[in-house]
C-alpha cells in the first residue's frame, strides 16, 4: 500500500493539511470578529450621522428663526420706533384720523415726553392723552382701532365715566409711544 511506502510524505501532507484547517478556522474565526466590529462601527458612525443631521437641521431652523427675529427688531426700532423727527407728525395724524373714523373728536390733546436716559435703548416716551364723549359703539370702535393701528402705541390708562345725560359715555385715554433718540444710531442687519 501507498500509504506504509510514502509514509513521510503522508505525514508531512496531513501536518500541512492539519495547519491549513487550524489557520482556515482561526482566520475564518478572526474574519468574522473584524467583519462584527467593522458593522458595529459603522451602526454607531451611522446613528452619530442621523444625530449629527438632526443637529443640523435643528440648529438651522434655530438660525432661520433668529434671523427672522433680528429682522423684525430692526423693522420694530427703525421703523416703528423712529425718532420723533420720523414718527412724530404721522403718529398724531393716525390719532386723530382714528378718532375720526369713529366719529369722536377730542376737544383738546395733552403732550408730555419723558427722556428716560442714557440706557441701552437711548429711549424717549411721550405721552398722548386726550378725552372724548360718545356712544358706548364708537368708544368701543376707537379704542379696538388704537389697539389695531399700524403705529406703536401702547394704551396706558383709560378712564371710563357715563356722561352727564346717562346715553353717552365719556372716555379719558392716556396712551404712550416710545421713539429713538436722536443720538441713537440706527440698527442694521
Amino acid at each position: 500500500m501507498i500509504w506504509r511506502e510514502k509514509r513521510w510524505l503522508l505525514i508531512v501532507l496531513g501536518v500541512f493539511f492539519v495547519a491549513n484547517l487550524l489557520f482556515f478556522v482561526t482566520y475564518r474565526v478572526r474574519f468574522q470578529q473584524r467583519v462584527d466590529d467593522l458593522e458595529s462601527r459603522r451602526e454607531a458612525v451611522v446613528a452619530e450621522l442621523t444625530t449629527a443631521r438632526a443637529e443640523r437641521a435643528s440648529a438651522e431652523k434655530d438660525l432661520q428663526t433668529l434671523n427672522q427675529i433680528v429682522s423684525t427688531i430692526d423693522t420694530v426700532y427703525n421703523e416703528w420706533w423712529g425718532t420723533p423727527q420720523e414718527r412724530l407728525v404721522p403718529l398724531l395724524n393716525e390719532m386723530r384720523e382714528l378718532a375720526r373714523r369713529s366719529e369722536l373728536q377730542p376737544p383738546s390733546t395733552s403732550y408730555n415726553q419723558v427722556e428716560t436716559g442714557r440706557d441701552r435703548t437711548n429711549a424717549a416716551s411721550l405721552g398722548i392723552s386726550f378725552s372724548v364723549a360718545g356712544s358706548y359703539e364708537q368708544v368701543r370702535r376707537l379704542i379696538n382701532m388704537l389697539e389695531y393701528s399700524d403705529e406703536f402705541v401702547i394704551i396706558e390708562e383709560i378712564q371710563l365715566a357715563s356722561g352727564s345725560d346717562g346715553s353717552n359715555l365719556m372716555l379719558n385715554i392716556r396712551l404712550k409711544t416710545l421713539f429713538r433718540s436722536e443720538d441713537g444710531p440706527a440698527r442694521s442687519s
